[in-house]
Order: C-alpha cells, then structure tokens, then sequence
C-alpha cells in the first residue's frame, strides 16, 4: 500500500508538455521527462523501502521496488491523458487486483497480478518491468497533458 501511496503522490508534477516551451527549449525535453520520472519512481522506491532500513520491514525490498516501478509506469501512462486521469490506472488496477486476489497457476494471472505476487515471481517482475518502461517512454515522448 506504501507504494501505491508514494506512486500516486507524484502524479501532479508528471504535468508539461507546453508545446511553445518545446519548441524554444535549447536541450531535448524527452530526455528530461524521462530523467524526471526516473527520479520519482527512485524517491517513490526509497520511500517504500523505508521500513527496511529501520529494522522493520513489512515485505521484502525487491518486491517493493518492482511494485513501486510498475506503480509509476502505470501514473506516467495515465498522465499522457491528463494530469487529473493520472491516478486512475495505479489505483484502478490495484483494486481490481486487491479484489480479486492473487492468482498463480496460469501466466497471464500471474502477469495480471502482478503487484501481489510473491518476490522471486519472474513473470511479476518482467510485467512490472514492461509497464515501467512503457510508462517512461510514453512520458518521454508524449508528456502530460493538462
């Protein structure tokens, strides 16, 4: 839940893309978004494992840290609507998930779930992977919208 928290906090600032900006900035601003959400998904990641580094840990790192990036890949996807849409995909899909409880057995439950997969679930890993690039490209090129 705590980084489904420091994820969504984040979403307000992924706003930008003022087209006269882009135009007269003097270096590339797709780097710079991408370095931007980079940046909140490695805050948000350090926030979640807070707990680790105090001695009480509520779950393992890894799987905070692959929560955290799929969590933000999802923000920054919804932020290409628009900054006031950017918190419906991470909070969609994790009530939906939550709601419908972890599934194994068949790899796309598993891919679909996730955010509550054990840590060393591989195609957990690679979905939230997957959804944290694509969130970072999508920010990169497209920006967000107002």
């Amino acid at each position: 839940m705590s980084a489904l928290v420091a994820t969504v906090a984040f979403g307000p600032g992924l706003t930008g893309a003022d087209p006269e900006l882009e135009r007269t900035a003097s270096l590339a601003w797709r780097p710079r978004r991408a370095a931007h959400l980079l940046a909140v998904m490695a805050t948000a990641a350090l926030i979640s494992a807070a707990p680790v580094l105090t001695g009480e840990p509520l779950a393992k790192t890894a799987l905070m840290i692959r929560d955290t990036a799929g969590l933000a890949g999802l923000l920054a996807i919804g932020a290409a609507w628009g900054a006031q849409w950017a918190w419906l995909l991470p909070v969609g899909w994790t009530l939906v998930v939550v709601l419908s409880g972890p599934a194994s057995g068949h790899a796309y439950q598993e891919v679909l779930t996730w955010m509550l997969q054990p840590a060393g679930t591989t195609s957990a890993a690679v979905s939230a992977a997957t959804i944290a690039v694509a969130g970072v490209v999508t920010h990169a090129f497209l920006g967000g919208r107002r």
